[in-house]
């Protein structure tokens, strides 16, 4: 018997990441625009994952940017990096 566990069900996106007009990562931002998307039932997002920015953003921007979103958006939605 196998026993399958979902990470998610629902609608899931890759999560644009905002920039300040210096080119700082706005992760204050970042996270509000994540919350918009789960109040409109998006159930995961995946951060600095599939929109091109990844690459540019040091370890220490993404694990801020992490941190900003699943703060944000709580324990019922899915926050993938």
């Amino acid at each position: 018997m196998t026993v399958e566990h979902s990470l998610f069900g629902g609608v899931a996106v890759a999560l644009a990441t905002l920039f300040g007009d210096d080119g700082a990562l706005d992760a204050r931002s970042t996270a509000d625009l994540a919350c918009r998307l789960v109040d409109d039932g998006l159930r995961a997002i995946v951060v600095a994952g599939t929109t091109g920015e990844a690459s540019k953003l040091s370890p220490h921007e993404r694990l801020t940017l992490l941190e900003a979103v699943q703060t944000a958006v709580g324990p019922q939605v899915a926050v993938l990096l």
